[in-house]
């Protein structure tokens, strides 16, 4: 018996399952409640007209088989990782607190009524820690994959990359974005990319709701096609064209930057690999869209500052470039000029402490630009008759509160107070009309003028002081889809919200042809197969891109790293565009493309650092490797 016993291993597994501490069995119940609570909407059923205590006991036994699964997977992981350190054990409990509000306000409507009763505060307290561990887990064995993967691959060469670093990224991406390209002709267009173009060509009136510039952009190669070719179809086709061959560019250009910066070779063709494949980027960048032309001129940005951050670039012709740059980022898109006003105010804080000459290039291209765009947005475009936006956008989170606060506390208003709202808002419809997941029904109501603004305030913080959980909780219902991986658009299976179809309305007519249908819904399929993968969501999934951003923005702060925190602003500047956004929902996502272009480039700048290089116990040699391009605050050596 003994001898069978041996040969069947039970005594190894014995003496494994003997190393177990109570506080790995603890962890691990934890754990298993966490992902009962999200995966059986355990939340959702204590707030519902059913609850009992019984049911909820069922509810948090009843677990499936891939619960059982992944318990039994993580208590193997888990006897054997290392322990985290500090900061990332801080991240990790960051990611689960949003990830706990992302939960709150998908499935209950509101983050802080889980504070009403115990029994949701004790589920709420099982869920952050059981996830915590989980993250954590992940965390550490991460940073053993990727230690054995730099010494296993330490010296690997490839000749695509080697010798032919742009070349090589831009053909590949070129490539593996074609597809896009050419199953949407003439392309896939966002209802407001429609709206601009009809401005642009005289069918409705111009404003600056919409960036004029790129109004302007699309309505040139549209009017151009149907002037030199007489095809609509044609020119619409020539701007994807153009708008993905400049983005296919910038990506090139972002793998060459790496290359300079001696990233082994086989990084650079995941990077490139992760941008060609993920449909996040073709999805966005081959469509008709203002956020893509934009999102690639930050990217740009970004690297002409990494330029002379990293490698001392200045001169005449770099505040040239990075002017012009500035200039165009600003202009494609309203919320670029924050951007550069962000960096600036960075860009002088480090000149301040630190007093590098060869960054004065960088404040005065900065400068310029907004100079640049005073006169444009300031004198040009009331000159030309351009009539302004009101301020409706600006004020998109306090009017949602509002609506918010009318929902709930209609009571508590007086009548003075409501005629003040009235005066701004339609009182009598922004109850009705209050979506917590878009605000444009709110905003829609505005007919005020500037001197309602300053009586709005003062009735809208008297209402947050009687209740600001309500305002917290508008806010972040309107904005949790950013990260939230679970999050989708409405009913549409695709979380990237690339666009498939052609718009065409009133007088402005796109032909598809009929015999790109069913290759159409193929790319469907392909997309929804990659977004819904346990492994390729990571890199194809809005809320994963912006937790890893936040991640970082924590892991370069705690390094002190100042080069990477200004290369970090515009991410930072474009997670608080989001929050302040009219809706995750709906096509929202395209307010993160920025940060998801931006991503991948930062995320391998900030391995690079020599103070986040991970070295396992079986020694991993990168960190030597970089010793010589970098030091303790991760600036390259002369």
């Amino acid at each position: 018996m003994e001898a069978i016993i041996k040969k069947m291993g039970w005594s190894r597994l014995e003496k494994y399952i003997g190393r177990a501490s109570i506080n790995h069995v603890i962890h691990l119940i934890i754990i298993y409640l966490a992902v009962i609570i999200k995966s059986r909407n355990a939340m959702a059923y204590v707030f519902s007209d059913g609850y009992t205590k019984s049911g909820l006991i069922w509810l948090l036994l009843s677990g499936g088989s891939m619960e059982i699964l992944l318990i039994i997977g993580i208590s193997c992981l888990w006897l054997k990782r290392e322990k985290a350190s500090a900061i990332e054990r801080f991240i990790c409990l960051v990611i689960a607190l949003l990830l706990l509000i992302g939960y709150c306000c998908d499935n209950v409507g509101s983050f802080l009524r889980i504070f009403e009763r115990e029994i949701s505060r004790a589920l709420a307290v099982c869920y952050v820690f059981g996830f915590y561990l989980l993250l954590e887990t992940a965390v550490a064995y991460a940073k053993q994959i990727y230690g054995h993967f730099c010494l296993w691959f330490e010296g690997v060469r490839i000749p695509f990359f080697e010798f032919h670093c742009f070349r090589s990224s831009f053909i590949m991406i070129t490539i593996f974005w074609l597809p896009y390209i050419v199953i949407r002709f003439p392309a896939g267009v966002e209802w407001d990319a429609y709206y601009q173009i009809e401005q642009a060509l005289g069918y409705k009136e111009l404003t600056a709701h919409w960036p004029v510039f790129s109004t302007y952009i699309m309505g040139f190669f549209v009017r151009m096609g149907k002037v030199l070719l007489c095809s609509y179809n044609i020119g619409l086709f020539a701007l994807v064209i153009t708008q993905s061959v400049a983005g296919a560019a910038v990506f090139a250009y972002a793998s060459l930057f790496l290359k300079r910066c001696k990233v082994s070779d086989l990084f650079i063709a995941m990077y490139v690999l992760i941008v060609a494949v993920s449909p996040l980027y073709p999805g966005y960048l081959t469509s008709v869209v203002k956020d893509a032309l934009f999102s690639v001129a930050v990217l740009l940005v970004v690297l002409l500052m990494a330029e002379n951050l990293m490698f001392h670039k200045a001169g005449s012709k770099y505040i040239a470039v990075l002017t012009v740059s500035l200039i165009f980022m600003s202009l494609l898109r309203n919320n670029g000029i924050y951007i550069v006003l962000f960096c600036l105010v960075g860009m002088l804080v480090r000149y301040f402490f630190k007093g590098r000459q060869h960054e004065r290039s960088v404040v005065a291209a900065m400068v310029l630009a907004i100079g640049v765009y005073g006169f444009y947005s300031g004198i040009m475009l009331p000159h030309l008759g351009i009539k302004q936006d009101t301020v409706m956008e600006t004020f998109s989170i306090p009017f949602q509160q509002t609506a918010r606060y009318l929902t709930k506390y209609p009571e508590d208003i007086s009548e003075e107070e409501l005629l003040v709202i009235d005066r701004i808002l339609d009182a009598g419809q922004i109850a009705q009309n209050y979506n917590p997941l878009l605000s444009d029904p709110v905003k829609a109501t505005y007919h005020g003028q500037m001197s309602d603004i300053l009586p709005y305030f003062k009735v809208w913080f008297k209402h947050f002081l009687r209740h600001p959980g309500c305002y917290l909780d508008a806010t972040l219902c309107n904005s949790y889809g950013f990260f939230l991986p679970d999050a989708r658009m409405g009913n549409n299976a695709l979380s990237s919200g690339m666009f498939i179809g052609t718009v065409s309305n009133d007088q402005l007519q796109f032909q598809e042809p009929a015999c790109l249908d069913h290759a159409e819904q193929l790319l469907c399929k392909y997309v929804c197969l990659v977004e819904n993968n346990p492994i390729t969501f990571l890199f194809a999934n809005v809320g994963v891109q912006i937790l890893l951003g936040i991640s970082l923005v924590f892991l370069v702060l705690y390094r002190r790293n100042s080069e990477m925190f200004i290369l970090l602003l515009p991410m930072i500047t474009s997670i608080l565009v989001c929050i302040a956004s009219p809706t995750w929902w709906h096509n929202g996502f395209r307010y993160a493309l920025p940060i998801i272009c931006m991503n991948p480039f930062l995320l391998v700048l900030g391995i690079m650092d020599q103070n986040t290089i991970t070295e396992d116990k079986a020694g991993c040699r990168e960190r030597d490797k970089m010793k010589k391009f970098f030091n303790n605050n991760g600036k390259i050596l002369d």
